[in-house]
């Protein structure tokens, strides 16, 4: 089933305050400020930087190799001090091996990581060689910390949301873990580095999922954060200046 948000298409990347919760609640869309795919690689030599596709879990070929992906948003323009009361992440699922459900899992980046420019083409999957600034399975594509901590991206290993994906969807994940990672980054105590899809269980051949990227064509089909706070009473003031009201929650 589709779900019927009412976004079309991804906002811009620096969020869109919209009317819509409850009194003094306001809410924010952002489209992904970065996104790239981690194609498993002891030498680091494939990318996808700049491609239409993101892709978590195993794929079927010989013993399958594993695909992870980055993904990061600008949630700066949320007010300082601001509650985080509610996360969404809504991604499209536009390929799969089989419409077998797959557990997905939402996981915190720790390291600083670059897009690239890479772009494999096609469907993607087996990725290309990287360009300078691609990240990469064992790199992060920073030209003044180039390495990850661990091949195959720095995160927390306990996913912060996990949703079960199976065929050609919208999925969405939400969960108090999201809230906490989101209030993080606008409190200041943690870097906002965005997050990294996985397969929970990396075992399974055949159980990677594509999903569309940023830089997709099809329109609404990008991935689109949304998130709902509560300012100081000082921002919410601010913010009523530029014509920008609390919302309250279509039933």
């Amino acid at each position: 089933m589709r779900f019927k948000t009412g976004i079309g298409a991804a906002v811009a990347a620096g969020g869109c305050v919209s009317a819509g919760a409850s009194a003094g609640t306001f809410s924010a869309e952002f489209a992904p400020s970065r996104d790239a795919v981690l194609y498993e690689s002891a030498t680091g030599s494939l990318a996808n930087g700049s491609g239409d596709y993101l892709f978590a879990g195993r794929t079927l070929q010989g013993s399958g190799a594993i695909r992870r992906s980055t993904i990061g948003f600008d949630v700066s323009s949320i007010p300082a001090g601001s509650t985080i009361t509610g996360v969404t992440l809504r991604l499209f699922m536009s390929r799969s091996l089989t419409t077998a459900s797959v557990d997905i899992g939402v996981s915190r980046v720790t390291t600083n990581w670059r897009e690239g420019a890479a772009d494999p083409g096609g469907n993607e999957g087996g990725g290309t060689a990287p360009l300078p600034g691609d990240v990469t399975w064992t790199g992060t594509g920073l030209a003044d910390n180039p390495l990850w901590n661990t091949p195959g991206g720095d995160f927390f290993p306990a996913p912060s949301a996990v949703q079960s994906v199976g065929g050609i969807d919208f999925y969405q994940w939400f969960n108090d873990g999201l809230i906490q990672d989101v209030q993080a980054w606008v409190d200041g105590t943690a870097d906002n580095f965005g997050w990294m899809l996985t397969g929970i269980d990396e075992s399974i051949l055949g159980s990677a999922k594509r999903f569309n990227s940023r830089n997709s064509f099809e329109e609404g089909e990008q991935p689109v954060l949304i998130v709902n706070y509560i300012p100081t009473p000082g921002a919410a003031s601010a913010m009523a200046l530029f014509g920008l009201t609390a919302f309250r929650r279509r039933r």
